[in-house]
């Protein structure tokens, strides 16, 4: 597959520990393997810096684990950027499956926001420097976040509003909502002393609070999740037919890419479809605001939103 796709890079390892010995030959046993295709890599140039990292099991004779590292284009369509083949999730396959997606794949200036679960084998690798390329910065997934602190304070409710807590865009917003979690007559125990435990890690999984805006929105690792369904089908086959079925997946995907992103071409669209899209949702918000400027030098102004039946409420006021 390599030798027909130029650019392709692939890693297969075999057991260090592991052999056969059919006929009396000693036979090496596969251990693990790590593809990307040079098209995933070079689409990534032109994606956020955000890539969304998962495992799922095998269902076939032979038992493993299939690592996958998603990103997404300015229309939100996923761009598959690398896959493994190993036997479980655990440190070394996951800082081995790390080192060659940021020393292989990724560009070594690139800093790229990993959001993902908790697992301790990713806590790990996405912590590891390597000399000559950019950082990870690790944001966790809230739906994993909010099923943790469901386990244990056991109520849905609770659950959801720590999830708005997750989804606020301003720190006084999410202090609000926070302190009112805390204050809530059916946290348990067990609810405070996790919403207590994380809290100096907001900037991971709080919207708010997060540096530099790594994450670009992306609250979730729905993106690797969703990759994971498409896989769902053929998790019971041999390897060598599932990392067929990427190749031949991706290339059925790409070209339908390719067809919609000329279709886009041709109709002379300045920003993707989704871009214009949530541009003109904004447009139409701020049609109904007024800005009254206090300052020229600090620029501080009031906000206020009109309606219909005449001028609202102050909405918000501050500096721009």
């Amino acid at each position: 597959m390599a030798a027909t796709n130029p650019g392709m890079v692939h890693v297969v390892e075999p057991s260090a520990t592991k052999m056969t010995l059919p006929d009396g030959k000693r036979v090496r046993v596969f251990h693990r393997a790590f593809w990307s295709f040079e098209q995933c890599t070079g689409a990534f140039k032109h994606c956020r810096p955000v890539i969304a990292v998962d495992g799922t099991f095998l269902t076939g004779q032979y038992k493993g684990t299939l690592l996958v590292a998603i990103a997404s284009d300015a229309s939100n369509r996923l761009v598959p950027l690398a896959f493994a083949l190993v036997e479980i999730e655990n440190n070394d396959n996951w800082e081995w499956f790390f080192h060659i997606l940021r020393t292989r794949v990724i560009p070594p200036s690139k800093e790229v926001c990993v959001i993902s679960d908790r697992h301790q084998g990713i806590l790990n690798a996405v912590e590891l420097a390597i000399p000559g390329h950019a950082p990870l910065h690790h944001r966790w997934c809230m739906r994993h976040f909010c099923a943790n602190f469901y386990r244990a304070c056991k109520s849905k409710e609770l659950s959801d509003l720590l999830q708005d807590c997750c989804l606020a865009y301003y720190e006084r917003r999410f202090a609000n909502l926070y302190n009112g979690l805390l204050k809530h007559k059916d946290l348990n125990a067990g609810g405070q002393e996790f919403l207590h435990r994380h809290l100096i890690f907001n900037s991971k999984w709080a919207r708010a609070y997060d540096e530099d805006g790594r994450r670009y929105g992306q609250m979730t690792s729905n993106m690797a999740e969703c990759f994971n369904n498409v896989l769902k089908g053929v998790r019971a086959l041999p390897m060598m037919e599932i990392i067929q079925y990427t190749f031949e997946k991706l290339n059925v995907y790409f070209q339908n890419y390719t067809d919609e992103t000329e279709k886009e071409i041709a109709m002379n669209c300045e920003f993707p479809t989704k871009v214009q899209e949530f541009m003109d949702f904004q447009a139409r918000k701020a049609d109904s605001q007024t800005a009254t400027c206090y300052d020229n030098v600090d620029w501080v102004y009031q906000e206020a939103l009109l309606a219909s039946f005449g001028l609202l409420p102050l909405a918000n006021s501050g500096t721009h």
